[in-house]
Order: structure tokens, then C-alpha cells, then sequence
């Protein structure tokens, strides 16, 4: 349990999401390394966001074609972009904090930090990235994590415990934070 006192969730500008990434950047920054989760029809990737914002797999910078989700995250934001029906950008970006709240943050009861366990485990190396797979699994998952073969990566998450109007309180929200190897007394 971690002490959290606010949660602000904060709409960009509608827009492609090189822009929303780029408008979400510094925020991100802020938190060290930042990663992303993308969606396209053909795939899902985890890559290494840069500092210019640029999104690079283990081979290099990745186009993503027919990108129609993506998750920036650091230990500080979240970065939400999803391409909406009407084919234009949507965009949210989540904090948290201690001490003062901005303007439009909500009031946080409690904080749960957790993790899963990406499928697989580390098959192979390639300098920081470590290519997760298994038997039943026809592709690697490749995540910029550096890690020894047969290791597990965990992605971790923070869930936030709101109270409601009916004085109920429950899970409200989750932000990701970051990748790491699985800790050897959880082994």
C-alpha cells in the first residue's frame, strides 16, 4: 500500500499520437525511462519511447502501421491515446501525487502497487531488450528490459481506491509504471 493523495486525469488536444506524445513528453520524462504499449492490427509491441519521442523496437525505429492504441508510461504519467470512430486521436493523461492537488485532481484514498507477469520467459538477448516466448507461442515479445535467459518481466501497475457519492469506496483507476525483472525472492 503506498500513500497517494490525488489523481488528475487530464484531456489533450485531439490529434495524431506523435502529437499526443510529444505534448505528453515532458510529464513522462519526469519519471525516467519511459515505455509503450502499442496496438496495431497485426501486433501488440512494448518499445522504448525516446527523448524526441520517437518509438523504437529492438531493431530500431518502428512505423507502427495502423496504429489504433497506445500507452506511454514512467514511474510519474500515463499516456493514453486511442484512435476514436471518427478516425481522430483521443487522448488522456494520468499523474498522481502527494501534497497539494492541482485544479480537477481527485482525492485518492489509498494506492495499491502491483505487477503481472508478461507471458514467457527471457529466450533471448539483444543489448537492452530481452525477447520473451514459450512453446505454444509462434513470435517473441520483445521488451526494453535488459535480463538473462529463462528470467520473467513484470509489468508494474498502480490502482487507485476512490471513495464514491454513496460513500463506497473501490479500485477507481490503474496506471502503469514500468517494466522490470521478476526480484530472485519471487522466484
Amino acid at each position: 500500500m503506498m500513500r497517494v493523495g490525488w489523481l488528475i486525469s487530464r484531456s489533450l488536444q485531439p490529434g495524431p499520437w506523435q502529437e499526443a506524445l510529444a505534448a505528453g513528453l515532458p510529464v513522462l520524462l519526469r519519471g525516467g525511462p519511459v515505455t509503450a504499449l502499442a496496438y496495431t492490427p497485426d501486433r501488440c509491441s512494448l518499445l522504448r519511447v525516446g527523448q524526441d519521442g520517437a518509438l523504437e523496437g529492438p531493431h530500431g525505429p518502428d512505423p507502427l502501421p495502423g496504429l489504433y492504441e497506445l500507452r506511454a508510461f514512467s514511474s510519474s504519467a500515463e499516456l493514453r491515446w486511442w484512435l476514436g470512430p471518427d478516425g481522430h486521436g483521443q487522448t488522456v493523461l494520468l499523474e498522481d501525487g502527494t501534497g497539494d492537488a492541482p485544479a480537477g485532481a481527485t482525492q485518492v484514498e489509498e494506492a495499491l502497487e502491483g505487477s503481472y507477469f508478461l507471458w514467457g520467459t527471457v529466450q533471448d538477448v539483444n543489448g537492452p531488450w530481452s525477447g520473451l516466448g514459450e512453446a505454444r507461442l509462434p513470435h517473441r515479445l520483445w521488451v526494453p528490459v535488459a535480463a538473462r535467459r529463462s528470467q520473467r518481466i513484470q509489468l508494474r501497475f498502480r490502482e487507485f481506491v476512490l471513495r464514491y457519492d454513496d460513500g463506497n469506496l473501490a479500485v477507481g483507476e490503474e496506471r502503469l509504471l514500468g517494466l522490470q525483472v521478476e526480484r530472485e525472492e519471487e522466484a
